[in-house]
């Protein structure tokens, strides 16, 4: 027998702006609804990932040997300073490498430098921009965009899943009423996750006495919970 397909609109069904979407499918074998729900819920970040990125030229490959884990540890030691715990910073060191002045390579100048970088995690994002100021000061040449989390999304994730599943479920049992049947048992259920993070990819702190290292405005977030159900339909 020829597939048939029955559609319903998108719907806002849960108070925490939840979505369902069903159709029915039937074949030679068995009627099929597939249901599913969505369930969301805004969040606060509170933790932001940086990357302070350490390149301190020289003459020679001696000078730069020198100058790279004394920066390095001038950025560090401020870090800490500033209430930073030895556990939220990781360093990579890239050794040495030759430095060219690509915007004029005539005019000569350094010829080599050290290349590292810092990652740091941190949990309080009100000192965000003295740490920023504070790690240029000492040396970092370029900051990364800001990449903020929100440590509870696991936990609010699998808050949101019995509603994303409820909305599918309620959805499927609709349909089944239209169609003159009631809803079987269940046959497939699936969930996915949206992302959690937010990238400020256009924002980047550099070395730039016109730019503005003021308080930053933290971005807000959604935690996303998508469910996908298959019921079978009883006539």
């Amino acid at each position: 027998m020829k597939s048939r397909f029955l559609s319903a609109a998108l719907l806002s069904v849960v108070a925490s702006a939840s979505g369902a979407q069903t159709t029915i499918q039937q074949d030679t074998g068995r009627t099929i609804i597939v249901a599913a729900g969505v369930a969301r819920q805004a969040t606060t970040p509170d933790r932001v990932t940086l990357f302070f990125m350490i390149e301190p030229q020289a003459m020679s490959v001696e000078e730069a040997s020198n100058r790279l884990p004394a920066v390095e540890k001038a950025v560090v030691d401020t870090l800490r300073r500033l209430g930073v715990p030895a556990t939220a910073l990781q360093t990579f060191s890239n050794g040495i490498a030759p430095y060219r002045n690509n915007m004029n390579p005539q005019m000569g100048g350094p010829s080599f430098a050290g290349r590292s970088m810092i990652r740091l995690e941190l949990t309080r994002l009100d000192q965000l921009a003295a740490i920023t100021a504070a790690a240029l000061a000492k040396g970092a040449t370029t900051i990364s965009p800001p990449t903020y989390s929100f440590s509870g999304a696991d936990s609010l994730r699998r808050t949101l899943l019995p509603q994303a599943f409820q909305t599918a479920q309620h959805e499927a049992e609709a349909l089944a009423r239209a169609a003159g049947g009631r809803l079987g048992r269940l046959i497939n259920l699936s969930s996915t996750t949206g992302p959690t993070f937010i990238n400020e990819s256009s924002q980047q702190f550099y070395v730039n006495s016109g730019y503005d290292n003021g308080q930053r405005m933290i971005p807000s977030s959604t935690v996303v919970v998508s469910v996908s159900t298959s019921w079978l339909l009883l006539r």
